[in-house]
């Protein structure tokens, strides 16, 4: 085997991994956090980087700094009781 078909084999592998932890990231936060881009689009186009710099200053905020974006838990745990979603523009967030 040369040493071109193992860099293209390790590749395939690497993306298919990368692939399946996203996959494993975004099913976890979604099950926990229970987040549907819907009410809180701010995290439809972050990178896993993004997300997972999460900081949790108090009892019941989140701040993900690298987002700007500020989030009650309890407005997590209960998005009804928050009515109110931001008006996000897809386009700058692409």
């Amino acid at each position: 085997m040369t040493p071109e078909i193992i860099a293209e084999l390790l590749n395939e592998a690497a993306q298919e991994t990368i692939e399946r932890h996203i996959e494993e990231i975004q099913h976890a936060w979604t099950r926990y956090f229970r987040l549907p881009f819907a009410l809180f689009p701010w995290f439809r186009h972050a990178t896993i980087d993004q997300i997972s710099d999460v900081q949790w200053p108090t009892a019941d905020h989140l701040y993900w700094p690298q987002l700007d974006v500020d989030l009650s838990v309890a407005s997590i745990r209960n998005p009804a009781d928050f009515p109110l979603v931001a008006n996000v523009n897809d386009a700058s967030h692409a």
